[in-house]
C-alpha cells in the first residue's frame, strides 16, 4: 500500500490541504501543536472512521467552522497494482457520516456509508483498525519501551503492541466469570431451606385457616340480625329528623326577619337625622350665594396677571440664555484659533514616516536573506562534519584490523590497497577540512552582516513608533478641530433663535405685589364657593331623603306581620327535641352494634387472606428450592468447563509467544543486517524480551552499546514488529511507515546514525513518513511537508523539495 494523494476539507486544524506524497523518506516538520500528527491521522480516519480518533468525532471538526460546514478526508492510495479512491465526510449539527470508496476508472463506488466502508477496507488490506497502525505508526515512547523499561513492563508493552494481551484478557474474563459463578453458587447455597420444616409449617397453616372461615359463617349471622333491627329504628329517626329541619327553619327566618327589623330601625332613626342636617345647610346656601359672583370678577383678574407673569419670567430667563451663549462664543472661538496653530506642527510627518518605513523594511529583507544564507552555511557545516566523523570511523577501523580489513565497498580483504585507501581518507579528511575552515570564514562574515542590520533596525523602530504616536495626536486635533467648529455654529444658531423670542415678547407690564394680594383673596373666596357648593348638592338630596325614610316606614311594618305569622307556624309544627334525642341515640347504639360485628368479620377476613399467603409463600419457597438445586448442579458443571478453558488459554499463550518471539528477532536481526552494513546480523530475544546482539561470535546485552546503536536496535525492533503484525494479520503488502518523533532528545551524532538507518530500509519501504520538530534534520531529509500555525485555532502545510 502506497499513499498517493491527501485532500483535507475543515479537517481539525486545516481549512483546506492537498498534499501529492512521492515514494521516498518524507519528513513532516513543524511546531509542537502545529498538526502534523494530524496530517497521518486524517489517513487512518479516513480508512477506518471513527474508531481511531482521538476525541469526540465532533471536535474533530475544524474549530472555525459553523455545523453547516462539511468536514472531509478524501485519500488515493495504490495496492497491488490498483489505484483506489476513499471519501469520508461529517455533516451537519449531528456530525452524521458519509463515506464511500472508488476504483480507478469506475463510475460507481465498491462500497458505501460507514459501516460499508469499514467492512471493505478490512477486508481489502486484511488488517482491523488495530492491527493497522501497530503495523504502520511507530512513536518514541514505543522504542524506549523495548530497552528501558523493566522487564514486566517490556513484557507487557510488546505483548500489546502484538495483540497476545488478548488472550491475557481472554482469561481475566474465563477467571472472572468461574468466580462469579462460584460466588453465586456458594450464594444459592445458603439460600437454601429446610424443606420438612416448610411441610409442617404448610400442615399447621391449613389447619388454621378451616378454623377461621368457621368463625367467618358465625359473624355473618349475627351482622343480619344487628342490620334488621337497626333499620327498624332508622325509619322512625327519619321522621322525626324532617320535623326537626322544619323547626329549626321556621326559627332561623324567624331570627332573620327580627335582624333586617332592628336594622331599618336604625336607618329610619339615621334618615331623620339627616333630614335635619340638609334643613340647617339650606340656610347656610341663602346666605353664601351672594358671595359666588364675586368670585366670578376675582378669577378673571387672577387670569390675565398669571399669564402677563409667566410671559415676564419667560423673558427675564431668556436674556440670561443670550448671556450665557455670548460667553460661550466667546470661549469656542479661542478654542478653535489655539488648535490650528498647534496643526502647524505637525507638517510633512507622513513623508517622514513613509520613508522611514520603506527603510525599514529593506533592511528586514536583507535581514531575511542573510538568515537563510547563514542557515544553508550551517547545514553545509553540519553535512561535512557528518561526512568526515563517518570518514575518521572507516579510517580508524582499517587501521585497527590493518591490511586484512575488509574493503568499503566489495568487502573484500584490501591487502596492497591498505595504503592507498588511507591515503585516499586522507585526502578526503583535508579537503573537508578545507570546506570546513572557508564555510566558517563565510558564517562569521554573515554573522556580522546580520548583527549590523539588526542594529540599525532597533535604532529605526523608536522613530517609527514616534513618528506614528504623532500621527494618532495630529488625527485627534483634526476631530477635535471639526467638533469645535461645529459647537461654534450650533452657538450662532442658538443665539439668534434666542434673540428672535425676545423681540416677539416685547415689553411687560407686570406688579408683582398686585398679583400676590390678588392670588390670597382668590383662594378665600375659593373655599367659599366650594362650601356653597356643597351646601346646594345636599339642599337637591331634601326630597329624594325624604322619599326613602317612607319606604322604610313602609318595611318595617311588613317585617313585623312576617314575624307574627311564622311564629303561629312554630307553636302549630308541636316538635319536642326530647323525644328526637332518644330515638337517635337508638338509631347511633344499633350502628355500633353493626359497626363492631364488621370490624370483626374484617379482622376474620385479613387472617384468612393472611394464612392463604403463608400457605402460597411455602408452596413458593419449596419450588424456589428445587429449583436452586437445579441451578448449582449447572453451575458446577459450568465452573469445571470454565478451568478447563483457563488451562488451555495458558497453553495456547505459552506456545504463541515461544513462536512469535524468534520470529520478531529474526525480521529485526535482518533490518540490522541492512542498516549496519553487516557489521551486526544475529539479535536474539529472551522471555523478558531483553535485547542481545551479536558482534562477531559473541553475544552481549544491548546494554553494551553506544547510545547511538541502541537507538538503532529500538527502531530495527519496532519496526519487525509491524511486519510481523501486518503478517499475522493479512496478506496486504504494507509499503510505508510513519515514525512519529522517534529523535526525542538525542544528540546531532545519534539523529544522524538513525537518518543513515532509515536510507538502508528504503529498499523495505517505499515510503517513511518521519513525523518530527527537530529543524535541524531538514537539510538531510529528500522530501519535507512543512506545517505551519497561521493561528491559534488554524494551520497549512506544503510538500518542499
Amino acid at each position: 500500500m502506497v499513499i498517493k494523494n491527501l485532500k483535507l476539507k475543515n479537517y481539525r486544524r486545516f481549512r483546506h490541504l492537498e498534499l501529492e506524497f512521492p515514494e521516498n523518506i518524507i519528513g513532516i516538520l513543524g511546531g509542537n501543536g502545529s498538526g502534523k500528527t494530524t496530517i497521518v491521522e486524517s489517513i487512518g480516519w479516513c480508512l477506518y472512521g471513527n474508531r481511531i480518533r482521538r476525541t469526540d468525532k465532533q471536535d474533530i471538526r475544524s474549530q472555525f467552522c459553523d455545523f453547516s460546514d462539511e468536514c472531509a478526508v478524501e485519500l488515493i492510495f495504490m495496492l497491488s497494482g490498483n489505484e483506489y479512491r476513499i471519501v469520508r465526510r461529517l455533516k451537519g449539527k449531528s456530525a452524521s457520516v458519509e463515506a464511500a470508496i472508488y476504483l480507478a476508472g469506475g463510475t460507481e463506488p465498491e462500497a458505501v456509508q460507514e459501516r460499508g466502508v469499514n467492512e471493505y477496507i478490512e477486508k481489502l488490506l486484511n488488517l482491523d483498525y488495530r492491527s493497522f497502525f501497530i503495523s504502520v505508526f511507530a512513536r518514541q515512547k514505543e522504542l524506549a519501551a523495548l530497552s528501558t523499561f523493566q522487564p514486566e513492563e517490556r513484557r507487557k508493552s510488546i505483548a500489546r503492541l502484538i495483540n497476545i494481551e488478548a488472550i491475557d484478557r481472554a482469561r481475566i474474563a474465563v477467571r472472572s466469570d468461574r468466580k462469579s459463578k462460584e460466588d453465586t453458587s456458594n450464594g444459592m447455597q445458603t439460600s437454601l431451606k429446610d424443606e420438612e420444616q416448610l411441610k409442617i409449617q404448610q400442615k399447621e397453616k391449613t389447619a388454621e385457616l378451616v378454623r377461621l372461615r368457621q368463625t367467618q359463617t358465625e359473624l355473618q349471622q349475627q351482622f343480619d340480625n344487628a342490620k334488621s333491627r337497626f333499620d327498624q329504628f332508622k325509619e322512625e329517626f327519619e321522621k322525626l329528623t324532617k320535623k326537626r329541619d322544619a323547626h329549626h327553619r321556621i326559627v332561623a327566618q324567624i331570627e332573620k326577619w327580627d335582624s333586617m327589623l332592628k336594622q331599618n330601625q336604625l336607618r329610619e332613626k339615621s334618615h331623620i337625622e339627616k333630614i335635619k342636617a340638609i334643613e340647617r345647610a339650606k340656610q347656610e346656601f341663602e346666605r353664601l350665594k351672594p358671595k359666588l359672583d364675586e368670585y366670578k370678577v376675582v378669577q378673571r383678574e387672577k387670569e390675565k396677571l398669571d399669564k402677563a407673569s409667566s410671559r415676564y419670567y419667560q423673558l427675564q430667563a431668556l436674556t440670561q440664555e443670550k448671556q450665557r451663549i455670548l460667553h460661550q462664543i466667546t470661549r469656542e472661538k479661542f478654542r478653535v484659533t489655539k488648535l490650528i496653530e498647534e496643526l502647524k506642527a505637525y507638517e510633512n510627518t507622513d513623508q517622514i514616516l513613509a520613508d522611514l518605513e520603506k527603510s525599514i523594511k529593506e533592511l528586514e529583507k536583507q535581514l531575511e536573506f542573510l538568515r537563510q544564507e547563514l542557515s544553508k552555511n550551517q547545514g553545509l557545516v553540519a553535512n561535512i562534519t557528518a561526512k568526515g566523523k563517518d570518514i575518521r570511523q572507516k579510517k580508524e577501523k582499517i587501521k585497527q584490523l590493518g591490511p586484512e580489513s575488509p574493503c568499503p565497498v566489495c568487502t573484500r580483504p584490501l591487502k596492497e590497497h591498505y595504503e592507498p585507501v588511507l591515503s585516499k581518507f586522507d585526502k578526503e579528511l583535508a579537503e573537508l577540512r578545507q570546506q570546513y575552515v572557508q564555510l566558517g570564514g563565510v558564517e562569521k562574515e554573515l554573522k556580522e552582516k546580520i548583527e549590523n542590520i539588526e542594529l540599525q533596525i532597533k535604532q529605526g523602530r523608536p522613530q517609527r513608533d514616534a513618528l506614528l504616536q504623532m500621527q494618532e495626536q495630529f488625527k485627534e486635533r483634526e476631530e477635535q478641530l471639526i467638533q469645535y467648529k461645529q459647537s461654534f455654529e450650533d452657538l450662532n444658531q442658538n443665539l439668534k433663535e434666542v434673540e428672535k423670542t425676545i423681540a416677539e415678547i416685547g415689553k411687560i407690564e407686570y406688579d408683582e405685589k398686585t398679583h400676590k394680594s390678588l392670588q390670597k383673596k382668590y383662594k378665600e373666596l375659593t373655599e367659599q364657593r366650594d362650601q356653597l357648593l356643597k351646601h346646594e348638592e345636599n339642599v337637591k338630596r331634601l326630597d329624594q331623603e325624604k322619599e326613602e325614610l317612607d319606604q322604610i316606614r313602609e318595611q318595617i311594618e311588613n317585617l313585623k306581620e312576617n314575624i307574627n305569622q311564622e311564629t303561629d307556624a312554630l307553636k302549630a309544627l308541636n316538635y319536642d327535641e326530647n323525644n328526637y334525642l332518644t330515638v337517635r341515640k337508638k338509631v347511633e347504639e344499633a350502628q355500633q352494634r353493626i359497626d363492631s360485628i364488621k370490624e370483626e368479620i374484617h379482622q376474620v377476613d385479613q387472617k384468612i387472606i393472611a394464612s392463604q399467603k403463608d400457605i402460597e409463600k411455602i408452596t413458593d419457597e419449596l419450588a424456589v428450592n428445587k429449583k436452586l438445586k437445579q441451578e448449582i448442579n449447572k453451575l458446577k458443571k459450568e465452573i469445571v468447563y470454565l478451568d478447563s478453558l483457563d488451562y488451555h488459554f495458558g497453553i495456547f499463550r505459552q506456545e504463541l509467544a515461544g513462536r512469535i518471539r524468534p520470529l520478531i528477532a529474526g525480521r529485526a536481526a535482518e533490518l540490522l543486517h541492512l542498516t549496519t552494513q553487516g557489521r551486526y546480523s544475529i539479535m536474539e530475544l529472551d522471555e523478558d524480551y531483553n535485547i542481545y546482539v551479536y558482534d562477531q561470535t559473541m553475544r552481549f546485552p544491548l546494554a553494551r552499546f553506544s547510545g547511538g546503536e541502541q537507538d538503532l536496535v529500538n527502531l530495527c525492533l519496532r519496526v519487525a514488529i509491524s511486519q510481523v503484525v501486518a503478517e499475522r494479520s493479512g496478506k496486504s503488502q504494507i509499503n510505508f511507515i510513519v515514525l512519529d518523533e522517534i529523535f526525542g532528545s538525542q544528540d546531532e551524532q545519534r539523529k544522524n546514525l538513525v537518518l543513515a538507518a532509515l536510507q538502508q530500509l528504503s529498499s523495505q519501504f517505499r515510503q517513511i513518513f518521519i513525523i518530527t520538530h527537530v529543524e535541524g534534520i531538514k537539510d538531510a531529509l529528500p522530501v519535507i511537508v512543512s506545517v505551519k500555525e497561521k493561528s491559534t485555532m488554524e494551520s497549512s502545510a506544503e510538500i518542499v523539495w
